[in-house]
């Protein structure tokens, strides 16, 4: 019975394999031949679309076009050219960066979270570092900066806020290039200011979340564009509250 069972289970779970939609199972770029997620569509010039034809995958993009993008985000300040992929294609977004897909003779969806897409390997999310990036940092179990984040980590699991903070700041001080420190004082910033602004504290909600801003590096554009969104309402708010 017990085998017959494991059977059935197994037969199951392949079929469910194979008619699920794989794009669904990972973070795919496009979704029924429109990019998945947000997208700003983009009208091609007549030279752009003859490029696209003989089979060149990337545009140079005009003044035009990066000034209408620049209307609707920031990210494309250092993109000056952008990879176009078919609607058909089926890949994750994992290493993609400054990408869209065409969807017609001169139009295209450019892929907005992937815009301007740049990295560093020091920002792991990921804690303790893997060796390679210990030794990028110079950094050993016994260092002053390792330690402190290790207490900090500690601290914000059981909820001790303030005390993360100070202890993130520390391991900051002794190795300023540790991204897990910086990025984990951003977040704690950012949900104080939240819960600041609750309670009806908004200049201490505002004063919070501009110093997560200022902890944010040029390409975290998700975060600084929320955050900025954030001290744009908290100041207003504030002035209305002023009157």
């Amino acid at each position: 019975m017990r085998r017959i069972l494991a059977t059935l289970t197994q037969s199951l779970l392949t079929l469910s394999l194979l008619t699920v939609s794989w794009p669904a199972l990972a973070d795919g770029l496009t979704n029924n031949g429109h990019i998945n997620g947000e997208k700003i569509d983009l009208k091609l010039t007549p030279q752009q679309a003859k490029e696209l034809d003989k089979g060149n995958g990337r545009i140079t993009l005009t003044n035009e076009q990066r000034d209408y993008i620049l209307k609707l985000t920031r990210r494309v300040e250092d993109v000056k050219t952008i990879a176009v992929l078919p609607a058909t294609v089926r890949t994750c977004t994992c290493e993609l960066k400054d990408v869209a897909i065409r969807t017609g003779k001169d139009k295209i969806e450019i892929a907005t979270c992937l815009l301007g897409r740049d990295y560093d390997p020091l920002d792991s999310p990921i804690w303790p570092p893997e060796p390679w990036l210990m030794k990028e940092l110079n950094l050993t179990k016994a260092s002053p900066a390792y330690v402190l984040t290790q207490l900090a980590v500690k601290a914000e699991e059981a909820g001790k806020a303030d005390i993360a903070i100070d202890l993130y700041k520390q391991a900051m001080a002794a190795c300023p290039k540790l991204g897990y420190a910086r990025q984990h004082l951003r977040r704690i910033y950012s949900a104080k200011s939240e819960e600041l602004e609750k309670q009806g504290n908004r200049d201490e909600a505002l004063s919070l979340c501009l110093s997560a801003k200022a902890l944010t590096t040029k390409h975290e554009y998700g975060a600084r564009e929320g955050l900025e969104k954030r001290i744009i309402e908290l100041t207003k708010k504030k002035l209305k509250t002023a009157r």
